[in-house]
């Protein structure tokens, strides 16, 4: 949809980034009906009027105490990506775009292998309440194959036709070199975030939210720092912003192995 609206295809009016803002609106108003109506047509949940506004003090604590440490964790990462992309836009304005273009396309990688992730979440939690702390362990391993499997025939095909996936985005052909030059790192820092993604849910089925939040004050403070020193200081540009991501990526690596498997 947003590709319709950006371009303008199918007789529609190409509306640029009003088209991308609007296609992202009308879809997740899409789903958020899809999900309603799913939801009441459930056999074994009732929605009821009542049950909305009865409120159950002890569970809403519980909702409360998990909710806004993730919440904050979530509001933390973002800050982090805005800041690098305020240094990127002191040195070159066109970098803040290219990183635009870099991030749909590890997004990709993501959506690939973030249902695997919510599937880890899920059976963590389950496992957990059954005391089957190897079984957990297993799972999390077959979570982490599977990602770095999805990293690894994406990167296959990326090297191959590099140039076909900036095209989705930008059509100057001298932008597309400069984008394909940056492959080896976009690359490199896939395959830290795809092992992240898949503990960061493990921990979440935990129901550990204050170490998230915890590992996202670190991480922002750490990630706001690299950038300042590769972009600012070095004049790395978009190259030290992604090497930036690439280095705090690998470095929350090794702090969730530590949690997972070694910490008591």
């Amino acid at each position: 949809l947003n590709w319709v609206l950006i371009f303008g295809k199918f007789g529609l009016p190409e509306l640029g980034v009003i088209g991308s803002a609007l296609g992202t609106a009308i879809t997740n108003l899409i789903g958020d009906i899809t999900g309603f109506i799913y939801v009441l047509t459930l056999k074994d949940f009732k929605l009821k009027l009542k049950g909305i506004f009865k409120t159950n003090i002890s569970l809403f604590k519980k909702m409360f105490l998990l909710g806004i440490p993730l919440g904050m964790a979530g509001l933390l990462w973002q800050l982090g990506q805005s800041v690098l992309l305020a240094f990127l836009n002191q040195i070159n304005q066109l970098y803040s775009g290219y990183a635009g273009v870099i991030n749909n396309i590890i997004q990709l990688t993501v959506t690939l292998y973030f249902g695997i992730g919510v599937s880890v979440m899920v059976l963590t939690s389950e496992y957990r309440g059954r005391k089957q702390k190897n079984t957990i362990k297993t799972v999390n391993k077959y979570g982490l194959l599977y990602s770095l499997l999805v990293c690894i025939i994406f990167s296959i095909i990326f090297l191959t036709i590099p140039h076909k996936f900036f095209r989705i985005f930008i059509s100057d052909t001298s932008k597309i070199k400069e984008l394909i030059n940056l492959v080896p790192y976009i690359l490199f820092l896939i395959f830290p975030k795809a092992s992240n993604v898949i503990f960061d849910q493990s921990i979440r089925g935990f129901g550990e939210a204050k170490w998230v939040m915890n590992l996202q004050i670190f991480g922002t403070i750490y990630i706001i720092l690299l950038g300042f020193i590769l972009i600012i200081k070095l004049n790395l540009g978009i190259m030290g912003a992604l090497i930036a991501i690439a280095i705090d990526e690998s470095t929350r690596v090794f702090l969730y192995i530590y949690k997972f498997y070694f910490k008591k």
